[in-house]
């Protein structure tokens, strides 16, 4: 039905060329939950047209909710399917207010107030809560239902940069390059898991000063989840690089080398580079990529935060691959290794 009905059936580039998942599901969920809460229909009612609108944009009608519970629907009814609450998070905080709902304020009627009085002798005191009153937590202290896990933005153009400085580093040292993005994507998926197991747990049990400890603690099995969980998209990334690089090879090797007898010059590295950025986009949305793409947000939140750490990430990634690029371009030797070495097809 339209209002409930995920952005993402709507838009089919929020998918990223993949397929609807769990999380079409999910976000319906969600907006029956809303609509159960506030007797409205999430996105309004009216044309068809106007409704999938406002369901696209990724704004739903969450008015007279309590704060903490409307910031979590509003999360579980994002647009984007990478940035959604999981259900589990959604729930916690439900159940949470139930046990421990928020104060709401009360509005008296306008025949209760009182006319302003100014008193210039007036002095202030303190008043100490009442008991039963919500207060800020220790740092110790579970903060109970209140915590809301902060969503992971993504950064479009730090990605991009780097894709091409991964397609640089590809025309010149082809195998090299796959063997390094292989370990930085282990080390994003482990850093993306641990994060994200904190977060759970905070949803869960309420802030505490261990948090940081435990996740330090928690690092080794993250990285062996990291590695496990790497490896069915490698081999589909493998397989299919395998197919895009032998077609290549087949009809196009000779038209891209610069030698009769050889598999050189600078368009042969281009293409190499373009297939170790194939390989890359392969693993990167491929099974169980979410992890790595999650990962990625957050190591780049940590690592370079702000506007300021996006464009000293994206200009670093763009000069670094326009040299390489230049390089190549000039005459610079293709090295396989520890790849087998190509020539010219039969």
């Amino acid at each position: 039905s339209p209002g409930f009905l995920a952005p993402e059936l709507i838009d089919p580039t929020l998918l990223d060329g993949g397929e609807p998942t769990q999380a079409v599901d999910w976000w319906g969920w969600a907006a029956v939950l809303a609509f159960a809460a506030t007797g409205r229909a999430p996105y309004g009612t009216g044309p068809v047209g106007q409704v999938l609108a406002r369901t696209r944009s990724g704004e739903p009608d969450l008015d007279g909710l309590p704060v903490r519970t409307a910031a979590m629907l509003h999360w579980a009814l994002s647009a984007d399917p990478a940035d959604r609450a999981r259900h589990e998070d959604v729930s916690a905080a439900l159940r949470a207010q139930a046990d421990n709902p928020e104060p709401e304020p009360e509005e008296p009627d306008d025949d209760d107030l009182d006319e302003p009085v100014i008193d210039d002798d007036a002095e202030t005191t303190v008043v100490e809560p009442p008991p039963g009153a919500v207060t800020e937590p220790e740092d110790d202290e579970p903060a109970g239902s209140g915590y809301v896990r902060p969503p992971a933005t993504p950064r479009w153009g730090s990605l991009l940069a780097g894709a091409a400085l991964v397609a640089g580093a590809g025309a010149q040292w082809p195998g090299r390059t796959v063997l390094v993005v292989l370990g930085l994507l282990v080390v994003v998926r482990m850093v993306g898991s641990d994060i994200e197991a904190m977060h759970t747990h905070r949803m869960r049990h309420g802030t505490s000063v261990w948090d940081v400890p435990r996740a330090v603690v928690s690092i080794p099995w993250h990285l062996v989840l990291s590695v496990l969980g790497l490896v069915p998209a490698v081999i589909v990334a493998a397989a299919g690089t395998f197919v895009v690089g032998g077609v290549t090879w087949r009809f196009a090797a000779r038209a891209l080398s610069a030698s009769d007898t050889e598999l050189v010059g600078p368009r042969v590295g281009v293409g190499a580079g373009v297939l170790v950025l194939v390989f890359v986009l392969f693993v990167w949305f491929g099974p169980l990529g979410r992890t790595t793409r999650v990962g990625a947000r957050r190591t780049l939140a940590v690592l370079a935060p702000g506007p300021v750490g996006a464009r000293v990430v994206v200009i670093t990634c763009l000069v670094a691959a326009l040299v390489l690029f230049s390089q190549v371009n000039d005459g610079a030797p293709l090295i396989w290794s520890p790849l087998p070495e190509l020539g010219l097809p039969m």
